[in-house]
């Protein structure tokens, strides 16, 4: 139970990560 709480935990991390990439990119094109 554990393990899969911090599997689900680092997806939810790097789902938000992406978010943040996918963001940025948007808001600077250029450094994209």
């Amino acid at each position: 139970m554990i393990k899969m709480t911090r599997v689900k935990r680092g997806q939810v991390k790097r789902r938000k990560h992406k978010k943040v990439l996918k963001e940025a990119r948007r808001a600077n094109p250029a450094h994209g």
